[in-house]
């Protein structure tokens, strides 16, 4: 069981939660919601969402868009360079 919540930031908060195995499974079983999804890379390239901490790990999960990887790799080095 998880104490603190898990910082969690996807490609497209609309779709992502669905389509990405892992978080169907962890809602479906474990009591995961979407609604525990921070941001996604549209409200962190704009700041429409809290950025990444420096000390705190961040779980991103993608479905495939490589150039999203690039990019929210780039914010989250920026932030903890910041």
């Amino acid at each position: 069981m998880m104490t603190t919540p898990l910082v969690l930031d996807c490609d497209y908060r609309e779709t992502t939660p669905a389509t990405a195995g892992e978080m169907a499974l962890a809602a479906q079983h474990h009591g995961w919601s979407a609604e525990q999804v921070r941001g996604d890379l549209a409200g962190l390239s704009v700041r429409a969402c809290p950025l990444p901490e420096p000390d705190r790990p961040v779980f991103f999960r993608s479905v495939g868009l490589g150039l999203e990887d690039i990019a929210i790799a780039n914010a989250i080095y920026r932030a903890a360079s910041a």
